[in-house]
């Protein structure tokens, strides 16, 4: 009786399964290698980075269910996550947002995988960090796997196979043979085929060709490393081994020391920051410059705070009083956190909104979030506080991304534009990303110098030059929009075309 290819992976372990299946493992591989070079080669940021993700995320649900494990609960959500990253790629044409969204993809895709392959329930958050960590020196590991597993499967002994393929290789050069002697006959005995194909040869490049095949080769590479580290990895089990934790006089003392220090400070932003108290600042401060102050640093401690809660309460042994203390931390973070924004809205009322000031505005809250589910932590010992961290850090990300920040500040700008100076134009028209470009049409330029209004016609031009060309792979929602907004805006500013001398160049 037949063996089932279930009975026949149980009595293997699941690496040996795949190099016994490689024309299945092998072949997905080489399918995504080419699907990779389709949506990628050549090609800027639109629809492709979606068709990826539904690409990796088909493949690998095929290479899963070869490997007999059955998709678990509660995954659904990196999937969706990980859908809703390609979209967030193919609206904006921010290259920030572009690297962001492509490692947030894959971060989500191995921890779906994490728990796909971990037989029994993942444990803590060092479990997770320990997953990437031994997946990344697995796929390191593994770099000549393909390729050996490759040699093992065209040499193997079976005597069909080899038939099969020499068989193969045989007419495929006897056919090169044949029409390498009756090619140029045939092309001078037609003219219009000899035409067509003299047109095709133009479009054969040999680089390019070259840099397809390590296309191909390198996204094969990448899908059947990381699948074979999985499999070599899954013998691993999701519970962390028990630690001695240490002796929580040593976390009372010290965070007694830090909290006292801490209490002070807080008072101090209560009295002076929040109340707006100017009685005992440092001579010749005013209130202005002192609130401005500071936002930087207010920022660095209360990550390091964050870090300090999360890693005494996890290496001193749990002690009400050590609890205590390790609340208070938190309390004196969300209150340094709270001054850093205030500090933030302050300075944004002087100096204007950019990218960078809302970015940091939206790390404030996403730290505030995690310092709160670290302080849940503190009481509540089962809480996974990993799984809280990876939803809000998923979930404000993705806000963050869809919000289009560059385009905000844009039209924050334009909405101040009375109190525009020149040097706020031209932050706008050195973003890299597009996203503000729209808004810049609606300014009122006769303000401005020409060199201004040339530099603005300038920028207009090499949008409308640069996207003239773009293949339904380079689909994006934010550059077709630009690019309309471009050419409306060049053909009503035609006589700009030739003022003064331009102050950028692009």
């Amino acid at each position: 009786m037949r063996k089932t290819e279930i009975e026949e992976m149980m009595e293997q372990t699941r690496t040996e399964y795949m190099k016994e299946k490689f024309a299945f493992f092998g072949g997905m591989s080489l399918l995504y290698g080419l699907l990779y070079t389709l949506f990628f080669y050549q090609s800027k940021m639109g629809i492709n980075n979606i068709l990826w993700v539904l690409s990796i995320i088909v493949i690998g649900s095929f290479l899963l269910k070869k490997t007999g494990i059955p998709k678990k609960k509660r995954t659904n959500i990196y999937l969706a996550g990980m859908i809703l990253l390609g979209i967030s790629s193919a609206l904006t044409t921010s290259m920030f947002f572009y690297v962001c969204n492509t490692i947030g993809i894959l971060c989500l895709y191995i921890l779906f995988m994490i728990h796909q392959f971990y037989d029994k329930k993942v444990g803590g958050s060092l479990t997770y960090v320990k997953g990437f960590f031994v997946i990344a020196g697995n796929m390191f590991l593994s770099t000549f796997k393909p390729y050996s597993h490759t040699i093992a499967y065209f040499s193997g002994n079976t005597t069909a196979r080899k038939k099969k393929w020499t068989a193969g290789l045989i007419g495929v050069l006897l056919g090169i043979g044949i029409l390498a002697v009756i090619l140029p006959f045939l092309l001078n005995s037609d003219a219009v085929f000899s035409q067509m194909v003299g047109r095709l040869l133009k479009y054969v490049n040999i680089w390019d060709g070259i840099q397809i095949v390590f296309s191909v080769l390198f996204g094969f590479h990448i899908c059947y490393t990381f699948f074979f580290s999985l499999c070599k990895n899954s013998e691993i089990r999701g519970k962390e081994t028990y630690r001695k934790k240490g002796n929580p006089v040593i976390g009372i003392t010290s965070l007694t020391v830090i909290g006292i220090i801490y209490l002070l400070y807080v008072a101090i932003q209560i009295t002076y920051l929040f109340l707006g108290i100017e009685k005992g600042l440092p001579q010749g401060m005013t209130y202005a410059q002192y609130a401005r102050g500071g936002f930087w640093e207010l920022l660095f401690v209360s990550t390091v705070n964050l870090f300090l809660v999360i890693i005494w309460s996890r290496f001193f042994e749990k002690h009400k009083v050590l609890s205590v203390l390790l609340a208070l931390i938190s309390g004196c973070t969300f209150v340094m956190i709270l001054s850093a924004g205030y500090r933030m809205l302050l300075y944004i009322q002087v100096y204007h909104l950019t990218f960078l000031r809302l970015f940091v505005m939206w790390f404030l809250v996403v730290l505030a979030l995690i310092m709160g589910g670290v302080t849940i932590k503190i009481f509540r010992e089962k809480f996974p506080v990993f799984l809280y961290t990876t939803a809000v850090v998923s979930v404000c990300y993705l806000l963050f991304s869809f919000s289009r920040p560059d385009e905000i500040a844009a039209k924050y700008l334009v909405a101040q534009e009375k109190q525009l100076k020149e040097e706020d134009v031209y932050y706008l028209l050195r973003r890299p990303s597009l996203d503000g470009a729209e808004v810049l049409t609606q300014l009122d330029y006769e303000r401005y110098s020409d060199r201004v209004k040339m530099d603005v016609f300038r920028y207009f031009s090499n949008i409308s030059e640069k996207n003239k060309e773009m293949d339904i792979r380079s689909t994006n929602y934010m550059r077709n929009r630009t690019v309309k907004a471009a050419n409306a805006f060049l053909e009503e500013h035609r006589d700009w075309k030739n003022l003064t001398e331009p102050y950028l160049d692009f």
